[in-house]
């Protein structure tokens, strides 16, 4: 199994969601064996705020443990933002806080997580 992490480019956001970023886009793109499988990174919002993005293709064929893995890696490479980072969810909040992230508040979007590079 080869897992390589680069950059994200615009092409791979484009090639994963089949639509033009709304927002400038910092993050990461995860390939397994050569093909784009995992997304993510950050959109910098209006007061440089910046909202965590991730997806991952539903029928890839990887153990848990090593899609955890990639994420903390890739939270390890957003450490160097040094703004706070925030990220909605209506289900991931465990899975959020075992990245790092803290609770911060309920919204209209669902609950709002925030982690601290």
């Amino acid at each position: 199994m080869n897992i390589e992490i680069k950059p994200i480019t615009h092409e791979d956001y484009v090639k994963f969601y089949n639509k033009q970023p709304e927002r400038t886009i910092q993050g990461y793109s995860i390939l397994l064996n050569g093909e784009l499988v995992a997304i993510f990174g950050v959109t910098i919002e209006k007061k440089n705020i910046r909202i965590m993005f991730s997806d991952m293709k539903k029928d890839i064929n990887a153990p848990k443990m090593t899609i955890w893995r990639w994420s903390k890696k890739a939270m390890a490479m957003l450490n160097d933002i040094k703004l706070p980072i925030y990220a909605y969810t209506n289900n991931s909040g465990k899975y959020l806080q075992s990245l790092g992230f803290c609770y911060h508040a309920d919204t209209k979007y669902g609950k709002l997580y925030r982690y601290m590079g």
